[in-house]
């Protein structure tokens, strides 16, 4: 008997929480509504006993397929089932493409869906693709145009992609600079520094002011130096690992730089129109579409906010108010959803998305070339500090050896 793991939303408590139940999906779905629940997403659960697709051994066998891989599978599923092939084929000769305990995963695959099995519960079952894959295929194959279903996930995926190798981008060297030039910053303390300290020492010489600041503020450096660095790595850390202060951190960002705020909200809200976007256009329930959006940024605020307008458009709201009251949506996403809400909502989300796309991508160009000015800034100035901390005192102490001050 299947399993599933339900996101459910609670009206009396308004909050979401999971439930995992066994049996088949509409008894399931049947079972949590007479609790006055609203069931926001299903999935089956992935089995992990003996499933023969969970024998290939090593990473690369039993881990999910990366962007980029999903971009290639999509895209050349969707290429090849438009020439004509049914899926069974084209997943075959994908998978003989493919080296390695991958490739065997897909062509268990193959087999299975030439055995007859269904392609939700084959591709929900292989562990490589996520709900929004798993549910753009479930309803292409109920209507019948998968062809259609894998082109759009391949198009999503590689727009994803691309916002995130550009904000890598935009982040990496700014971050490369400043890491640099620290470690350099704090060589130079423990090398240079005091190497021209007992320059001075050696020649009897009393440094001046300014020289005894330098060799002092060196000193503090080289005993208090793995405490900077360890709350650099720490903050890292808190920044991969910990959601909550993550947010904090985009939220005090967000409403200090006009520009960050723009890229971010532009980020989440092309994810949540492109999601929708392509479950609805495929098919899908809109309610259901609303779910799968809110686990797609469930580790961001907007995911909440998702639930609980999912909620209240079950209730009988529009959609467009429901985005309204519950979400941080733009005014003029509102606007142009209510506009399109009873005609062709699909391609107003496209409009819309391609809109925030390409502001996302303005915004991203700005804030990147102010962070790197920044960063350019921060490493001159360690530049700065570093040359004359080690050059400065030598200058003076020549001066004062030629006028006779030493």
């Amino acid at each position: 008997m299947p399993t599933f793991t339900l996101t459910v939303y609670d009206p009396n408590t308004r909050s979401t929480s999971q439930q995992t139940r066994s049996g088949k999906e509409p008894e399931v779905r049947e079972a949590v509504e007479k609790k006055g629940l609203t069931v926001l997403a299903i999935q089956e659960t992935t089995e992990t006993s003996s499933e023969p697709t969970r024998l290939f051994a090593g990473k690369e066998g039993t881990r999910p397929l990366k962007r980029t891989e999903l971009v290639i599978f999509c895209r050349s599923m969707a290429l090849m089932v438009r020439a004509g092939n049914s899926v069974s084929e084209a997943m075959s000769f994908y998978a003989k493409s493919i080296k390695g305990p991958l490739g065997g995963r897909f062509m268990d695959m193959a087999r299975k869906l030439a055995g007859g099995d269904s392609f939700y519960n084959v591709f929900s079952k292989s562990g490589l693709f996520d709900s929004i894959c798993c549910g753009v295929i479930s309803a292409g194959e109920k209507g019948g145009n998968l062809a259609v279903s894998f082109k759009m996930l391949g198009d999503r995926y590689a727009r994803l992609q691309f916002f995130i190798s550009k904000t890598r981008r935009a982040i990496s060297i700014p971050v490369g600079i400043t890491v640099f030039m620290g470690a350099l910053f704090i060589a130079s303390q423990f090398l240079i520094v005091p190497m021209v300290e007992k320059m001075l020492h050696d020649s009897h010489i009393e440094p001046d002011m300014f020289s005894a600041y330098v060799f002092k503020m060196a000193n503090i450096v080289r005993h208090t130096w793995f405490i900077g660095v360890g709350g650099i790595i720490a903050f890292g850390f808190m920044i991969i690992f910990s959601i909550p202060f993550r947010n904090t951190i985009v939220y005090f960002l967000m409403n200090t730089f006009t520009s960050f705020r723009k890229v971010v909200m532009g980020m989440r809200q092309a994810t949540f129109l492109s999601t929708v976007r392509v479950l609805y256009g495929n098919g899908v329930d809109l309610l259901e579409s609303l779910g799968t959006a809110a686990q797609a940024l469930q580790k961001t605020p907007m995911g909440a906010e998702l639930k609980r307008a999912a909620a209240d458009y079950r209730s009988g709201m529009a959609l467009s108010e429901a985005l309204r009251r519950n979400t941080s949506c733009d005014e003029k996403l509102i606007h142009m959803v209510r506009m399109a809400e009873d005609k062709d909502l699909v391609a107003q989300l496209e409009n819309i998305e391609e809109m925030y796309n390409d502001e996302t991508v303005d915004y991203m160009d700005r804030l990147s070339q102010t962070v790197n000015l920044l960063s350019y800034a921060f490493a001159s100035i360690l530049i700065g500090i570093v040359f004359i901390g080690s050059y400065l005192p030598i200058t003076m102490m020549a001066a004062r050896m030629m006028t006779g001050g030493g």
